[in-house]
């Protein structure tokens, strides 16, 4: 390395330092921020980890782990359906019309926001969500038949 490269690239740091330093140092001395420029990085260090986690948990996550996160994303898709849906109140037995709406709501909120999982279910997203549904006693008592009951219902 030159001279001048080495002049240039302490004049540059020393701008840089002057620039994004708090409070302005005295002339005769240089404050270089580094607990500011670390915090900042940090911030990006966690998000990339969090990314690479839920990629790693979803590549090679044992099989109880997906189910957790699964179960998880499933109540949040339905707490959030509760919230969206005029005239669903939680606690209370919805029409069918109500239920219809929040289960949509709920598997439009796991498809759009929570794809990995949304992959991993597949088909059972739908029978997901009816059954937290169902578990919070939400659905009348004629809105679902399961087929498999069907033929032994018409049967009665």
């Amino acid at each position: 390395m030159n001279a001048a490269f080495l002049i240039a690239l302490a004049l540059g740091l020393l701008a840089a330092s002057l620039a994004f330093g708090a409070d302005s140092p005295p002339p005769h001395s240089v404050d270089v921020p580094w607990g500011a420029w670390f915090a900042g990085a940090l911030e990006w260090i966690k998000a990339g980890a969090a990314s690479f986690i839920a990629f790693a948990v979803g590549q090679w996550g044992p099989p109880y782990v997906k189910s957790a996160l699964s179960d998880a994303a499933i109540k949040r898709a339905v707490d959030f359906a509760f919230a969206e849906v005029e005239g669903a109140a939680r606690g209370e037995v919805l029409t069918v019309q109500l239920s219809n709406a929040v289960a949509a709501r709920a598997l439009d909120y796991v498809v759009s926001r929570e794809p990995m999982v949304a992959e991993w279910l597949g088909e059972q997203i739908g029978p997901l969500v009816l059954a937290r549904l169902s578990e919070l006693y939400a659905l009348p008592q004629d809105a679902i038949k399961p087929p498999q009951l069907a033929p032994v219902l018409a049967g009665a």
